[in-house]
């Protein structure tokens, strides 16, 4: 039966079913609202202007409530000043007296230097030392410790040491080194060796032959006079001159202890290379030459001239010269050759190395029961340490 009914039917149907669903929505649909912006503005308030012109104080001035109290306005008081009393000053006192202990110096050391092995390297040199309590030898370097000493430095006879209170002490090794050391020669020999001129203030003459015997190279005589190297402002000005003792080298050259060597013949001791210039200038002038050496003491400028000759001789030693010469000179002649072979006499000797030579055997040689031996080789060490001529008879 259903499939009989035609399909324009059914589709009628839906096609007014759609249109009567639009037209409903449509009607029923419900009005949507303006949109409204939300943003707020701020409002002026505008202020009385007869309020700000009230005084706020005549409320309380006029008391409507009963309540105002007026406050009391009390001005501070002022403080009386005090018065600034300066301290006073301490009273002067006088410090005692500094006392200074005397120096406590040890017992020598029982030891005896034996021998040296020099070496080119400082560090490979060695001592030979003999320890007298247990007649044992040992081999020591510079820095190895013996008892309570250390030892600080070698040299070609003596051996340095340095005690445990800083007390120096030095061996030699034969009695002959110790004498011919500058330092204990003192001003018996130096005297003879290095004399101020005559008539000349800061002038002294040096007898070049007995000063080179007794000083034998530079770096005795740099250590004899302690140089250093002297500085200013961190740049050098010459050669600082250490402690000046009594009777030593340095106080017969004219020396005093700080004095600063600014110039050698006009050269400033500066640098190595200065120091080697005056050195060579020195050795090539030889024997006979003039030395001026410029000295800066308390901030002054000092020259110390030295006249260097090879013998100081007086004139009574020179008129003895000239006649022992002019002998010489007639024995000579009237010589036959027979008598070449004759005892010769002995060489010329002058009176003051002669007295020289006998006091420092009388000091050196003791009582009379030392041995005939020792005090001919006693004898034979002074004579040459006297001067050329001491050496040309030994």
């Amino acid at each position: 039966m259903y499939a009989t009914v035609p399909m324009w039917i059914l589709n009628g149907l839906l096609f007014f079913t759609y249109l009567f669903s639009t037209a409903l929505l449509f009607f029923v649909q419900p009005k949507t609202p303006k949109r409204i912006s939300i943003r707020t503005t701020m409002q002026q308030t505008v202020l009385d202007s007869t309020l700000s012109q009230i005084n706020p104080t005549l409320v309380y001035e006029n008391d409507l409530f009963g309540t105002f109290v007026k406050p009391k306005i009390v001005e501070p008081k002022e403080k009386p000043r005090e018065k600034l009393i300066a301290p006073q000053p301490p009273e002067e006192q006088t410090p005692d007296p500094l006392v200074r202990e005397p120096a406590k110096f040890l017992p020598p050391l029982e030891i005896k230097l034996k021998g040296i092995l020099r070496n080119s390297n400082a560090l490979f040199t060695r001592a030979i030392v003999e320890d007298l309590k247990t007649k044992e030898e040992k081999m020591l370097k510079v820095g190895d410790q013996i008892e309570d000493a250390n030892l600080i430095k070698l040299e070609k006879s003596k051996a340095i040491f340095v005690r445990s209170n800083g007390q120096q002490e030095i061996i030699f090794l034969t009695e002959e080194d110790a004498q011919k050391d500058p330092i204990y020669v003192g001003d018996k020999v130096w005297s003879q060796i290095i004399r101020p001129a005559e008539g000349q203030s800061n002038t002294f003459e040096i007898e070049t032959i007995a000063f080179i015997e007794t000083v034998s190279n530079i770096a005795q005589l740099l250590e004899t006079l302690d140089i250093t190297t002297a500085f200013s402002q961190g740049e050098s000005i010459g050669c600082r001159v250490g402690k000046i003792y009594k009777q030593s080298l340095g106080e017969a050259l004219g020396f005093k202890t700080g004095d600063v060597i600014s110039k050698i013949n006009d050269i400033e001791p500066r640098s190595t290379k200065e120091r080697l210039a005056i050195f060579n200038q020195i050795k090539e002038n030889g024997d006979s030459q003039a030395i001026v050496v410029a000295v800066l003491r308390n901030g002054q400028t000092i020259n110390l001239a030295y006249i260097c000759q090879p013998e100081l001789l007086d004139e009574e030693e020179l008129e003895e010269k000239a006649s022992y010469q002019i002998d010489q000179e007639k024995a000579a002649a009237k010589k036959t050759p027979m008598q070449t072979y004759l005892p010769q006499k002995a060489p010329y000797e002058s009176k003051r190395d002669t007295a020289l030579a006998k006091e420092i055997i009388e000091q050196t040689t003791g009582p009379s029961d030392i041995p005939q031996t020792y005090r001919r080789q006693t004898r034979d060490a002074m004579l040459n340490f006297g001067g050329r001529k001491a050496f040309l008879q030994r």
